[in-house]
């Protein structure tokens, strides 16, 4: 009978090794189903997957026009269109349109998508700041007594997308 437990530790003792064997291997198949030797698992999609850059970007046209058509808009009946422009949103406005010194001008900014925007302008020793929200509505500055060139630079706050459109306009006195 000694022979025979002998027998029966061997045999659970090959089977915890073959067991062991066969726990390894499966772990490196497992392991190397990846794409390289970083490879993330995918990622799951959320509740956010809407406000995602790539839906936002099929939706840019469209906001673009709306944020286009927003600066448009003139509020001032004698005014000179000097420029404007539009971007998407996550890309940022920095423009630096040359101005005529002294003169007056109104400056229209819009966003349109979802979340907010930042809005720094400078001109001669003027900074503002605001924080627009990107519902369509422009905000208008006036500007009088015009340096050379002004600094307009608006840029997403967390989470926000679509499209950011200004427009300047000469105001005639």
């Amino acid at each position: 009978m000694a022979l025979v437990a002998h027998r029966d530790v061997r045999r659970s003792a090959t089977g915890r090794v073959m067991s062991l064997v066969g726990g390894a291997l499966s772990l490196l198949l497992l392991g190397g189903c990846g794409s390289g030797p970083d490879s993330e698992p995918e990622p799951r999609p959320t509740a956010s997957a809407s406000a995602s850059p790539s839906s936002s970007d099929s939706r840019f046209p469209e906001l673009e026009k709306q944020a286009m058509e927003a600066v448009n808009n003139e509020t001032v009946e004698d005014a000179d269109f000097l420029a404007a422009g539009s971007e998407k949103l996550v890309e940022g406005i920095h423009a630096r349109p040359p101005l005529d010194k002294g003169k007056s001008y109104q400056l229209a900014v819009v966003c349109a998508g979802t979340g907010k925007a930042r809005m720094v302008l400078e001109y001669g020793k003027v900074e503002k700041r605001e924080m627009l929200t990107c519902d369509g509505v422009p905000s208008y500055v006036r500007i009088s007594d015009a340096p050379e060139q002004l600094t307009l630079d608006v840029d997403a706050a967390a989470n926000s997308t679509g499209a950011a459109a200004w427009r300047i306009s000469r105001v005639h006195l």
